[in-house]
Order: C-alpha cells, then sequence, then structure tokens
C-alpha cells in the first residue's frame, strides 16, 4: 500500500467520522424545518410539534438512524403541504378537508357511533398500523407457498394442478378477508372508555371503561420505532392484573399522551374543545328550504286528488 493510498484512506476515515457526528444534529434541524413546513407561523402548535419530533429523535438508536427519521418527517411534512395547495380554494385558503395531523375531534364514523351512547363525548378512532396487516399478509402468503410446494411434491399430477389453483384463490380470499378486518378494526377513546371494534361480519366491541384503569404503557420493538408503532398494555385499578392488550397502534407515543390527557385531565380537554366549537361557525337553518319542499309535496298532493277526481267523473 502506497503512501497515497494511506492519506486517502485516514482522511475518507475522518470525513465519514465529521459526517456521522453530524448526523443526529442535522436530523433535529430537518424535524424543526418539517414542523416549519408543517404549520403556519402564528400556529401555537408548531412549537410544540419541534418540540415533540426533536425528543423523538433524542430517543432514536444510533446517529444515521436520527438523520434517516428527519429525512422522513420532513418528506411526510412536504408531501402535506403539497396536498393542502392541491386542495386549496379559489382564493388560496387551505381546504378543510385536508387535515394538518392524523389527529382530530371529529365526527366518529358509522363504525363507532352505533357502540356510543348520547352523553359521552367522542375523542377520536384510530385504525391499526399497516404492519398489522403486512405481518398477518406474510404469513397467510408463506402457508399459501407452502401449501402449492408439497401439492407438487405430493400429489398426483392430474389433480395437481386443480388442488394448486384451489389453494391459490383461498390464500387470495383470506388475505382479502384479512385486509378487510384491518380497514374496519378501530380503536376509540371517548370520555369514559376506551374500546375496539372488531370483525367484518361478525362484529366484536370489547371497551375498558377509563376508571378502571390504573396503569396503561405501551411497548416498541427496534422495528416499531423505526416505523412509529406499537403496543398497549392496560391494567385494572381493583384486581392490578392485565385487562386489555393492543397490538399494532399508530403513533403510540401521542395516543399514549392523549389517553392520560384523558384520565387526569379531563377539564382541559374539555376546555380546549369547547374553545374549538366556539371558533366553528354554527351552520345556517335550512328552514326555507324545508318550507319550500313541503309547500312542493302539498301541491303534488293536491294535483293528483284532482286527476283521480276527473278519472271518477
Amino acid at each position: 500500500m502506497s503512501g497515497i493510498e494511506i492519506v486517502i484512506g485516514v482522511v475518507l476515515g475522518l470525513v465519514v467520522n465529521e459526517a456521522t457526528d453530524l448526523s443526529p444534529w442535522l436530523g433535529r434541524v430537518l424535524v424543526r424545518w418539517a414542523a416549519g413546513i408543517e404549520y403556519a407561523d402564528e400556529d401555537p402548535q408548531r412549537p410544540v410539534r419541534s418540540e415533540e419530533l426533536q425528543a423523538l429523535i433524542n430517543v432514536r438508536p444510533g446517529k444515521l438512524l436520527k438523520l434517516l427519521t428527519g429525512l422522513g418527517f420532513l418528506s411526510a411534512a412536504v408531501l402535506t403541504r403539497l396536498r393542502r395547495l392541491v386542495g386549496s380554494d379559489a382564493d388560496g385558503s387551505l381546504a378543510e378537508a385536508l387535515p394538518p395531523r392524523e389527529y382530530r375531534e371529529d365526527e366518529p364514523t358509522m363504525l363507532v357511533a352505533r357502540y356510543l351512547f348520547a352523553t359521552e363525548r367522542y375523542r377520536g378512532e384510530w385504525k391499526r398500523h399497516w404492519i398489522h396487516i403486512a405481518k398477518a399478509g406474510s404469513v397467510i402468503l408463506l402457508y399459501g407457498v407452502l401449501g402449492v410446494w408439497v401439492t407438487q411434491l405430493r400429489i398426483k399430477p392430474q389433480y395437481a394442478g386443480f388442488l394448486t389453483a384451489a389453494i391459490c384463490v383461498a390464500t387470495l380470499v383470506v388475505i382479502a378477508y384479512r385486509f378487510a378486518g384491518w380497514w374496519f378494526d378501530r380503536f376509540v377513546i371517548t370520555n369514559k372508555r376506551v374500546m375496539m371494534t372488531r370483525g367484518v361480519l361478525w362484529r366484536r366491541v370489547r371497551m375498558v371503561p377509563l376508571m378502571r384503569v390504573v396503569d396503561i404503557q405501551y411497548n416498541q420493538s427496534v422495528l416499531g420505532r423505526l416505523l412509529s408503532y406499537g403496543s398497549f398494555t392496560s391494567g385494572d385499578r381493583t384486581t392490578r392484573r392485565t385487562i386489555s392488550q393492543l397490538r399494532d397502534l399508530p403513533n403510540p407515543n401521542e395516543l399514549y399522551l392523549r389517553l392520560l390527557e384523558e384520565m387526569y385531565e379531563p377539564t382541559a380537554v374539555e376546555a380546549r374543545l369547547g374553545a374549538d366549537d366556539e371558533d366553528t361557525e354554527p351552520a345556517a337553518p335550512a328552514t326555507d328550504e324545508v318550507i319550500a319542499g313541503l309547500e312542493k309535496l302539498v301541491l303534488s298532493i293536491e294535483s293528483l286528488i284532482a286527476a283521480l277526481g276527473r278519472s271518477e267523473r
């Protein structure tokens, strides 16, 4: 090895080392940019979101992973901004149909509304993370491939083609059914309880009252930290035992804080939601349209009666 090659190797090693040390700092800079792109300057959520993302960068293992996480949040913020611009009104105002964040106090969907009673306040609903259906689909696909392989080895050729086609169709049907179950399943939070609705053809509802929950925590694997999903475990206030475990929920850190706020600071939640309701303008009454419709209905009935009278004559 010549002297030039040694010098080049040392220089490249120093460059790589310095670039690696800069990765955490650059990751924090990128998430600050992401918060600035996602929220307007006057939005009070902007500094809060920036602090949350920087804290998330700090807990990411390694150095390059911090940089990759920052790039991921920055790209997501740019996509969100582009969606807002594409869905903007003619005067340039942002379309209300595109929420800036995933978590909003909205009206419950039809999948959840039927299980809520009138006096409880709806706080939000979430599907499981996409990794849940990815894991289930991978396992089902693996079994399908093994079934086809065994069929080709063990079954006579005159029957192998039919059984192979049957296994492929059954695999696709099971994957489609599991996908539908993932799509219809909902994790729901109200001011009274935590609820999980499951099933496509047979619906199953499981709920835990908030007053019974003494301990709630979430666990994240290494892959869960990379893709932002985790599992929740809740304990019983009286028996001190695990009463529920929910796997593969999205954004577990924010969801965990949402649950804690609902459990220990319900008055703060009500105050915030009340302020949001005051900011929204009430919908204009549709009394005139209703009266006009009733008048048209009466005229139609009168004309029908007159036509029947002329036909009897």
